[in-house]
């Protein structure tokens, strides 16, 4: 073979390698292979990737809208600041890339996983992330608006100051996550997992979190006002100087929850569990107590004003330095209970006389006027 023929060859080689990298919008790259290329900037609007092997890719900038990567291998890829609005990644593998500041807006991501991947600042407004794990991932600052999350895995993830805001999170496990300082106003949260999650200065208003799982949780300061917290189990949570007006409490669990310097304004809560709970500093106004497990509550420093507490159950209950205006007692069971300087009006006073104050411990003032 002459040498200009054997070079006629080598040139017909690198042109047919720089086309098949000379890729662009609407290109047909079902199940390639581009592992490790630099393909930053590039223009794949609404190319064809199903399948495409893309781990450690760097697709920083790149345009992507309308494309689709199904069940591609995007693990450890750089997609930092890429437009990936309306794309298809379902199935995606998207484990531990780089998405910061990327645009999702309407993206399907159905059953991708995101472990250990980096969202922070990323948009995922109105997103399909169903039943997507995020397990471990940073998502500081991400957007989830109007997204759909609904059975998604964010255990251990770190979404500090997230907008969650008409997000759909029912049936979502995000315990033991740190999502403190987050927007969550009204989004669904039904039969979420939220166990031991961080959720202190969180904005819940108007959320519906019927059902919700928040045993040890970090409440701290949140605002759960107008929140639908029907059936919710708060065991041992923290709740302490949360805003919970108008919210609804109707069969929560808060037994051995800390509920201190809470205003508890127009609460439902009819079945609610506050057995063991500690309501140090808490405001009770308009409240409808009557039937309900009370039993060892900590009580000191509160005010209550209009409440029903007919027939509840405080058994070895601790009320010390309360004020007590309009509270109905009748039927109590405060056998074994502590009543220390408290104030109360008449309407109380009648009332309490025919609770139930077997081995009631109380001073002599409260004594005498129960007597006269």
């Amino acid at each position: 073979m002459s040498s200009g023929y054997k070079m006629i060859i080598i040139f017909a080689v690198l042109v047919t390698t720089a086309s098949a990298l000379d890729i662009c919008d609407r290109s047909d790259l079902r199940f390639s292979d581009m592992r490790g290329q630099d393909l930053s900037g590039a223009h794949l609007n609404q190319s064809d990737l199903t399948g495409a092997d893309l781990r450690g890719a760097n697709l920083s900038g790149a345009y992507l809208r309308s494309a689709w990567l199904v069940n591609a291998n995007l693990e450890g890829a750089s997609l930092a600041g890429a437009d990936l609005s309306m794309a298809d990644l379902s199935g995606a593998n998207l484990n531990g890339s780089d998405l910061t500041r990327a645009n999702l807006r309407n993206a399907r991501l159905s059953g991708a996983s995101l472990v250990n991947a980096n969202m922070t600042m990323a948009d995922c407004t109105e997103a399909m992330m169903d039943d997507v794990s995020l397990t471990d991932a940073e998502m500081t600052s991400t957007r989830f608006f109007r997204t759909d999350l609904t059975g998604a895995v964010f255990s251990g993830a770190s979404l500090s100051h997230a907008n969650f805001v008409g997000a759909h999170l029912s049936w979502a496990d995000l315990s033991n996550g740190r999502l403190s300082n987050s927007q969550f106003s009204r989004a669904e949260l039904y039969g979420a997992n939220l166990k031991g999650t961080d959720l202190s200065g969180s904005d819940f208003t108007r959320s519906y979190m019927m059902r919700a799982r928040m045993t040890g949780a970090n409440l701290r300061s949140a605002s759960l006002d107008y929140a639908d917290l029907t059936e919710a189990d708060l065991r041992g949570a923290d709740m302490r100087s949360c805003k919970m007006r108008y919210a609804d409490l109707s069969g929560a669990n808060l037994a051995g929850a800390d509920v201190s310097e809470v205003v508890l304004d127009s609460v439902k809560t009819t079945g609610v569990n506050l057995s063991g709970a500690n309501l140090y500093k808490t405001s009770l106004f308009n409240l409808d107590l009557r039937d309900i497990d009370m039993r060892g509550v900590q009580i000191k420093k509160a005010k209550m004003d209009t409440v029903f507490l007919t027939n509840s159950n405080l058994a070895g209950a601790v009320l010390n330095d309360v004020t007590m205006h309009m509270v109905e007692m009748t039927n109590v069971d405060l056998s074994g209970a502590i009543l220390r300087n408290i104030e109360y009006d008449e309407f109380t006073l009648r009332s309490l006389k025919k609770a139930n104050l077997d081995r009631a411990t109380m001073d002599d003032r409260l004594k005498s006027d129960l007597s006269g």
